[in-house]
């Protein structure tokens, strides 16, 4: 007698910022998670997550599931293997096209197959046709990195998502690594319920395992770390086959260490066309009301809003002071949503406003819902260019794209070539605070025009320019330095008062704690790299050569490769993310990076595009 497994596969990315595990399936009969394990390595904010599931048909018919998990923004998948009747199958990461190639061909073949592409959305979706009473065990990890916001970092998974019944055993392990002292550790959700255990100062454990569980809560915790010394500290991982370092060089001055924060004259250019009207005209309204309320008296503000023309709330930027405050928060709250989408128009002159700023550092913040249609300009690309040679003064400009309509693309290229990063903000009841905690974490410049150089001089360091650097962030960067006994840095960087140079000498020590992190991190923020020059340049095979060159290499899934497997009479015995070197040789085509970054890590946010793809794979075995 034939018996039949079915299974599909399809990784496609939505729209979410967290992670969760979502299981339906037809007929109301259930699949039973029977166990799940969770275990997640966090090495100064650089994350691994696995996610390894039992899964079991409780009935004596065939019945198919659907599992999805959605992954954080900037994540990166880097294995997924399933274990069928006790022999395990790892995906390949291979690039596209030849995956596409080797499914053909397999299908041709009637072998079983199944290819994995990362789409435009963040959730990774697998179907299964269970037959009777079958089990099958199915692991993912993912890759990111935890972005230190206003002096904290935080990692959630989102449990509740995972299941509407009881889990029969949840085991979730967290390490929590640090090279400095963890000083605050808070837990919320689920999380409540961990053991924590502390081996040091710097290193730790969570730990939760449940019977039966069915969470009410998700799993979510923040922790903040010691503060580094001025100009830095730097962590290597030494490549001993090419005789060469890869370095993890943070830079967190603090408040107290640069004499206070720098003023800004900001302007608030706000989108109220018709297409704003209803629930997000009043989100609008709330978030920008509490934002304008939290200016520092030695500010300078106003607000254009746009719709078919643009209005300016006043063509001076006025000191913050009550009357001022009070009178901004009545007119924000008198709009109304209608008209087309003037972009262009209300853009151009706030930099035409800015123009006159008297020291202060000037920053605007864009927020619109959709595609600009009316003014001078509409294209995207004309928009593009005209801001660009509009911007004489470098006016860092954040983007916020409100809802599923927007050009995400185009905001995201328009920040990048204005010295500052772009924000999803998702419309959902929450749409207000998730405006006001990004403002939150760009309100307060500590630095401005930073510029790092190495010596010797290093290569491809990554982020290449750094705009400004904000309290209760960080600056990471990454790069490869040759064979040395020691590596200098020299920052110098605009603070309240002037110039300031931040000058360290670093000890290389080849027989150091071996951190392969650290080459995760660096093949992670050069693709980051490459895929933010496709979203300004658009696509060239130089870029996408090294792409897929680095994500084989490096056992990461992006827009330009896939995961494959296919289902062998010999399983395979190891894991794609065990094949990985650390100590490849690249030879690249784009040249060496510069020195510094953008902004934060909000551009880690820029990584996949394109449609939702689902993939059939049938697996048949003769039991006899």
């Amino acid at each position: 007698m034939n018996k039949r497994f079915f299974l599909i596969l399809s990784l496609t990315f939505l729209i979410f910022s967290s992670i969760c595990f979502v299981i339906t399936a037809e007929d109301d009969k259930n699949i039973e998670i029977t166990s799940m394990n969770i275990e997640v390595e966090i090495n100064n904010g650089y994350t691994i997550t696995e996610v390894s599931a039992e899964i079991k048909n409780p009935y004596d018919e065939n019945l198919n599931g659907t599992f999805s998990i959605l992954l954080p923004d900037n994540a990166f998948v880097s294995n997924f293997s399933l274990t069928l009747e006790g022999e395990t199958y790892y995906a390949q990461i291979l690039e596209k096209e030849e995956a596409e190639e080797k499914f053909s061909e397999a299908k041709a073949q009637k072998k079983t197959a199944a290819m994995v592409e990362t789409r435009d959305m963040k959730q990774f979706s697998y179907s299964i046709n269970l037959k009777a009473y079958q089990i099958v065990n199915i692991t993912l990890r993912y890759e990111e990195f935890l972005e230190k916001k206003i002096g904290e970092r935080k990692f959630t998974f989102a449990l509740t998502s995972i299941y509407d019944q009881p889990i029969s055993k949840l085991l979730l392990l967290v390490k929590l690594n640090s090279d400095r002292d963890i000083t605050a550790l808070e837990k919320t959700g689920c999380s409540k319920q961990t053991t924590t255990e502390w081996i040091d100062t710097k290193h730790g454990t969570l730990s939760l395992k449940e019977n039966d569980f069915l969470p009410s809560e998700d799993f979510s915790f923040k922790y903040s770390e010691s503060a580094l010394p001025v100009n830095g500290s730097l962590v290597t991982n030494y490549d001993e086959e090419n005789d060469r370092y890869y370095f993890f060089h943070i830079f967190s001055p603090q408040k107290d260490d640069l004499g206070g924060s720098m003023s800004k004259d900001i302007i608030f250019v706000l989108d109220k066309s018709g297409s704003m009207s209803g629930n997000k005209i009043s989100q609008l309204k709330d978030a920008f009301s509490e934002i304008i309320l939290s200016l520092p008296y030695e500010d300078k503000f106003t607000i254009i809003m746009f719709d078919s023309n643009y209005k300016t709330y006043s063509p001076n930027l006025l000191t913050v002071n009550k009357d001022n405050i009070d009178s901004a928060i009545n007119y924000i709250n008198s709009i109304d949503a209608s008209g087309s989408t003037n972009l262009y128009d209300g853009l151009e002159y706030s930099l035409e406003i800015l123009q006159n700023s008297e020291g202060r550092t000037p920053i605007i913040i864009l927020l619109t819902d959709g595609l600009p249609n009316h003014g001078k300009f509409t294209t995207t690309s004309s928009i593009r260019l005209n801001i660009m040679e509009c911007n004489h003064i470098q006016c860092p400009i954040f983007t916020l794209g409100f809802g599923s309509d927007v050009d995400f693309d185009f905001l995201t290229a328009l920040s990048l070539e204005n010295y500052a990063n772009s924000k999803k903000i998702y419309y959902d009841n929450d749409a207000s605070e998730q405006i006001q905690n990004y403002y939150d974490t760009i309100s307060t410049i500590l630095l401005r025009d930073i510029t790092v150089n190495y010596y010797p001089e290093c290569e491809y360091v990554y982020p290449t320019s750094i705009s400004s650097l904000f309290e209760g962030s960080e600056t990471v960067i990454s790069g490869i330095c040759h064979n040395s006994s020691e590596l200098s840095s020299e920052i110098i960087a605009r603070t309240k008062y002037g110039d300031r140079f931040f000058n360290s000498t670093f000890e290389l020590n080849k027989t150091q704690v071996d951190n392969k992190f650290i080459y995760r991190y660096w093949a992670y923020s050069r693709i980051n790299y490459l895929l933010d020059r496709i979203t300004i340049e658009g696509e060239k095979s130089t870029l996408t050569d090294e792409i897929v060159d680095l994500s084989i290499q490096g056992s990461f899934v992006t827009s330009y490769t896939s995961l494959y497997l296919e289902i062998e009479d010999q399983p395979t015995t190891e894991s794609m993310f065990e094949k990985v070197s650390q100590q490849k040789d690249y030879n690249y085509n784009t040249g060496p990076g510069g020195s510094g970054g953008t902004p934060g890590f909000e551009l880690l946010l820029l990584v996949l595009a394109i449609l939702l793809v689902s993939l059939f794979i049938k697996i048949r075995k003769k039991i006899k």
